[in-house]
């Protein structure tokens, strides 16, 4: 199974580098909308998306400007973006004087944002969502090659957010010199995407190696 880990097009919040999580549930900015007009389509046989606008609409302008079709498609609450609390739509220089964001920074960002989420707990949430939704598919994919109806290699997108995509590349991927990725090394552009092939029975961790990409020709795959 190929899968695509895509983070959601630019937002005016995310033009203005404000925290953008689960609170908000803003549309794409119309410089995001080109943007990945210039990258579709980026064709899947499923979608797996987030349910925030800003991803549902990610996932049709990268599916050449029509909403995927009903069945190949499904929307993952727990994948999501972090609730980032207090935070939330507030940018690094409305933020600083805050003992709590100073606080928050001297930890490294491991303390968790007050009145909303701590990233260890996001991480939770979305990597037990990916997980289920992987084994699931990979079964179905299985049972496909058993009754000889697989036909090429089964591609899904996930139209997630920055979040989410580093939790899932921290726990289950390598990057492909072989080395694990630190939750900051998966960091994504808005419109940007990790791909790699997942062939075990269920995603371990460490097992799937991905690349990033922003373009070219990978998404002709």
């Amino acid at each position: 199974m190929y899968i695509r880990l895509i983070r959601h097009g630019q937002t005016p919040g995310n033009r203005k580098r404000k925290f953008i999580g689960c609170r908000t549930d803003e549309s794409l900015a119309e410089e995001g909308r080109r943007a990945l007009q210039k990258e579709a389509p980026l064709r899947a046989d499923y979608w797996v998306i987030s349910p925030m606008k800003r991803c549902l609409e990610t996932a049709e302008i990268l599916n050449g400007g029509y909403f995927p079709a009903e069945g190949t498609f499904e929307t993952a609450y727990d994948l999501r973006e972090c609730d980032f609390g207090d935070f939330e739509y507030k940018s690094n220089d409305e933020l600083t004087g805050n003992p709590a964001y100073q606080c928050w920074i001297d930890s490294g960002g491991l303390l968790p944002f007050p009145g909303g989420e701590s990233r260890d707990s996001c991480a939770c949430r979305c990597c037990a969502s990916f997980e289920k939704i992987c084994q699931r598919l990979l079964e179905r994919e299985k049972e496909k090659d058993k009754e000889k109806e697989k036909t090429g290699t089964f591609t899904v997108n996930f139209v997630v957010h920055g979040g989410t995509v580093m939790s899932i590349a921290e726990k289950y991927g390598r990057k492909p010199d072989g080395y694990p990725y630190a939750y900051y090394d998966a960091y994504l552009k808005n419109g940007e995407w990790l791909y790699g092939c997942m062939d075990e029975n269920r995603p371990e961790d460490g097992r799937i190696i991905l690349h990033k990409s922003s373009g070219g020709p990978e998404k002709k795959n």
